[in-house]
């Protein structure tokens, strides 16, 4: 059973619409409620690691509580998230592996950029604009966000003739896709893409705002670098799992 939180602030909403409607085609495989979570939905299951288990320390290792968060956003708000930090500073305060969900194409994100200035587009501005968001897309893919694009009403046959229509079938399909997406990560050893590094100190380093490849190699070089501090034991960590730990913070 998959568990699904919204926050309260969807309730009513298409997107909550759309899910509920999704949820309905699917009974007794989630466990849906509204409570108060960081992002606009939070999905968690239970997960067993590992093929073989050969003592409760390790059945208690590998059985564990697998989280996603995501955040939704409708293609106008993502590209002003892009541009004012916003996303930035969520990635940064989530405490779970997080997907930042777009209700539309890269299309209608592009579409939504301004298309005059008070002081108008030079002929060069607008690609430059396309070109920046382009960046900041793949910088967020590179910072331990996934971003999934979905499908416009404009990719809709019906959007010729009834757009309002278009408009709920691109939002049901779009949260279907979160859903299926998400059901595959917590289902399965899938891991959201991670930043490059050469070594783990350099991954530590890189977590850091600011930090890229080249100032974490400058740190490391001067002499920085992270160390493990252990605390009280915790329920499910092993001595084994605390190894992998210790040797993985020496690379």
């Amino acid at each position: 059973m998959i568990s699904i939180i919204m926050a309260p602030g969807e309730r009513g909403t298409p997107r909550h619409l759309a899910l509920a409607d999704y949820l309905a085609d699917h009974p007794g495989e989630y466990d849906f409620s509204f409570g108060e979570v960081e992002v606009d939905l939070l999905f968690s299951a239970d997960w067993i690691g590992g093929p073989v288990v050969r003592c409760m320390e390790e059945a208690e290792a590998r059985y564990i509580r697998k989280y996603r968060a995501v955040e939704l956003k409708m293609p106008a708000d993502f590209a002003q998230s892009l541009r004012n930090g916003h996303l930035n500073a969520q990635r940064r305060n989530c405490p779970y592996p997080l997907q930042v969900a777009v209700l539309g194409s890269l299309g209608d994100v592009l579409r939504a950029l301004p298309t005059v200035t008070e002081k108008g587009w030079r002929p060069d501005e607008r690609k430059r604009a396309e070109g920046k968001l382009r960046r900041d897309i793949a910088a967020l893919k590179a910072s331990d966000v996934d971003v999934m694009l979905g499908i416009s009403p404009l990719d809709l046959k019906t959007f010729i003739h009834h757009s309002e229509n278009a408009d709920r079938e691109a939002m049901a399909e779009n949260m279907a896709q979160v859903v299926r997406e998400a059901r595959a990560y917590l289902e399965s050893n899938i891991y959201l893409p991670l930043p490059k590094a050469e070594s783990f100190q350099q991954y530590c380093m890189m977590g850091f705002p600011g930090i890229g490849p080249k100032k974490a190699d400058d740190l490391i070089a001067g002499g920085w670098r992270l160390e493990l501090i252990e605390g009280e034991p915790v329920k499910g960590v092993g001595a084994k799992t605390i190894d992998v730990m210790r040797k993985s913070i020496q690379k």
